[in-house]
This record gives C-alpha cells, sequence and structure tokens, in this order.
C-alpha cells in the first residue's frame, strides 16, 4: 500500500533482491496452509489490485489493468478486459457490477472512485457506459484496505513503515492484517510476509486478500521475486473471525 510515495526508498531495500528457486521443483508450502487458500494469477506481475465476488461462483480479480474472472476456484483464469486504466476496486449497484479508476486516500484509509467500466453478466463481458446518472456514479466510493465484518468487527491492512537509520524517511515493509474491535487491534496470521494491495469479504465472511508477488523472508526481511508468483490472491478457508491470531 501507498508505494508509489515510499519509492524512493523502497529502491534500497529492493536492491537486495534475488530470484526464488520455488518454481525449480520445489513444494509451495503455502498451497498446503490449513488457514489460508492460495490462488496465482498468471500475469505480468503488477499484483492483484481490486477483487470481486466469490470462489463459490465466479471470482474477478484486477491485476491493475487487466480483469480475470475463474469459475472453478483458480484453477483457470480468463482475462475479461484490458482497461487501460488502473482498477482501483469494485462496486455493485441494481445488477451493475462497476469497475472503479481513481486511487484516493485520506488520512490512513485507501479508497476506490469513480466508476469507468460496467459489466452485466458478472463480469464476463465490459462496457465503457453505465446505465445510471453521472450524479449517482459520482457518489460511489469503495475502501480498499480494511472491511466491516457482519458482527462490527474490522479488517484492516498495516503498512508496517519503519524508520530508516540516520533519515527523515520511512521504509514499507511487509503488510499485516489486524482485526480490530473497539479499541483492541489484534495481528492475523498470515503464512508468508507480502505487500497487500486490496481487502474483500464475500457473503460467507470469508477474507480475500489481493498481494503481490514478491516476499519477504527471515528476520531481516530480505525482499525475493517470484516469476511464477505474480499476482495473488488469499482467501480464508473459514469465516475470517476464525482466523486465528499470530
Amino acid at each position: 500500500m501507498k508505494k508509489i510515495l515510499l519509492t524512493v526508498c523502497a529502491s534500497i531495500f529492493f536492491a537486495s533482491c534475488q530470484k526464488s528457486d520455488d518454481a525449480i521443483g520445489m513444494v509451495d508450502v503455502e498451497s498446503q496452509d490449513s488457514v489460508w487458500m492460495k490462488l496465482s494469477i498468471p500475469t505480468d506481475g503488477r499484483g492483484v489490485s481490486a477483487i470481486h465476488g466469490s470462489i463459490d461462483d465466479t471470482l474477478i480479480v484486477a491485476t491493475m489493468f487487466n480483469i480475470y474472472i475463474t469459475t472453478d476456484i483458480g484453477k483457470s483464469w480468463k482475462k475479461a478486459i484490458d482497461a487501460g486504466l488502473g482498477i482501483a476496486g469494485f462496486s455493485l449497484y441494481d445488477g451493475e457490477l462497476m469497475a472503479l479508476g481513481s486511487f484516493r486516500g485520506s488520512g490512513d484509509k485507501e479508497f476506490g472512485e469513480r466508476p469507468f467500466l460496467f459489466s452485466y453478466n458478472n463480469g464476463d463481458t465490459w462496457s465503457r457506459k453505465g446505465r445510471f446518472t453521472y450524479e449517482h456514479y459520482d457518489t460511489v466510493r469503495v475502501e480498499r484496505d480494511r472491511v466491516v465484518h457482519s458482527d462490527g468487527i474490522t479488517y484492516r491492512i498495516d503498512n508496517n513503515l519503519k524508520p530508516i537509520a540516520g533519515s527523515t524517511s520511512l521504509l514499507h515493509g511487509p503488510n499485516k492484517l489486524f482485526r480490530v474491535s473497539n479499541d483492541t487491534e489484534e495481528e492475523l496470521y498470515f503464512p508468508s510476509k507480502r505487500y497487500f494491495n486490496y481487502l474483500h469479504l464475500d457473503d460467507k465472511n470469508r477474507l480475500y486478500v489481493g498481494a503481490d508477488g514478491q516476499r519477504f523472508e527471515g528476520e531481516e526481511e530480505k525482499f525475493v521475486y517470484s516469476a511464477s508468483d505474480s499476482s495473488l490472491v488469499y482467501v480464508s478457508r473459514q469465516p475470517v473471525s476464525d482466523v486465528r491470531t499470530k
């Protein structure tokens, strides 16, 4: 999250990057995780920027400029459209699914706004013309970095900003997930250290986490890139209220 503002700092960190050997005959331990299901979209490595739907039916995922759909829990993906513009979120209203093209921030919250693509068949095809008025579309806004469970508890992404010695700048470490209830925050267990971009809840209160393919390893959080993991969605196998804390 907010990686654009921290490009200079991140570039210092990325200098220590190394290529991962995960794809060469090694077992992906995350695929065997008992808490989170991992779905990988074979794309150009831009990460997942928006999510809509459910693995029980149709899951719709944006990898920044492109929209993909799966109806078989990620075994295969269909590219629905090259949007030509970064997709900040999805919103559904009266049978119209909207892709939002504006990334906004306010304080520690991030939003998607301004619909520019519209679908009437659950993401299979898209049009650039909507059914409603500009006044309606101007009010559409979705939160990208937090969701509210049916019990009123909030789940949010923490940016994990760390000070750099001898500098006033901050380094963006791997993101964390928190459960927020009243004044109490608890960090959730997650199987790897990664950048998170988007949160989504389905109608069974399972949490979906849109992530980049890069990960961090070890106590020093060394940055590692895997070509086989360019854009990722993690899905809690149970309702997010049952996901254990770290």
